[in-house]
């Protein structure tokens, strides 16, 4: 294997939801999203996020035996351009939105600890990318949400304020360590912003 070639674009994730999907992004074996991965994979297309230094989001075509991303000579013969992907993989992750089930874990009195989201679709890191996401829980969990995706089928969410996050940290720590597919630890703040990683688990969160 080659010396791999990085290409990280300051392109932002907001705003980006078109009408449509472009046609030219579907082939025959389905439309380009988006899978949260850690950058130790080294992918030649990835995607920063604000903030993180150890998860990048990496787009890919789904097929049937499971999703294919990109090479830099693939990215280039398929003449595919950020934007117009960018807009066709948020469409996807409003998709993983509305279909989201959480089981919700209450304390004695009833009140929400977290919820935690199992699907293999996978997508299901972009989710909290789209505009839909805070919308979605915003009656749950407050205006700022707190989510951690330790692995590619496990997402978990907290509310920011008078949550519970750092007494979970060791338990999703585990999760993290036996999952063969991996993320990361980041913990990532959904607000109307948008989306960003503020820290790692178990550490001290910014403002």
């Amino acid at each position: 294997m080659g010396q791999r070639k990085y290409l990280l674009l300051l392109v932002s994730l907001a705003g980006m939801v078109g009408c449509g999907v472009p046609a030219q992004l579907l082939g025959d074996e389905g439309p380009i999203g988006l899978v949260l991965e850690r950058s130790l994979f080294a992918p030649d297309i990835f995607q920063g996020i604000e903030g993180a230094k150890v998860t990048v989001l990496v787009p890919g075509r789904r097929t049937s035996a499971g999703v294919n991303t990109f090479t830099d000579e693939e990215w280039a013969a398929e003449k595919l351009e950020w934007p117009e992907v960018m807009t066709g993989a948020m469409e996807i992750a409003d998709q993983v939105v509305a279909s989201l089930k959480v089981e919700w874990e209450r304390d004695e009195n009833g009140v929400i600890l977290f919820g935690e989201v199992r699907s293999e679709d996978p997508f299901l890191g972009s989710a909290m990318f789209s505009k839909r996401f805070l919308e979605k829980f915003r009656a749950a969990l407050g205006p700022e949400l707190l989510v951690v995706v330790p692995e590619q089928a496990r997402m978990y969410l907290f509310p920011r304020f008078g949550g519970k996050l750092d007494d979970f940290g060791a338990s999703l720590a585990q999760a993290y360590q036996e999952s063969a597919l991996k993320v990361s630890l980041e913990v990532f703040l959904v607000d109307e912003r948008g989306c960003r990683v503020i820290g790692v688990l178990g550490s001290r969160l910014q403002n």
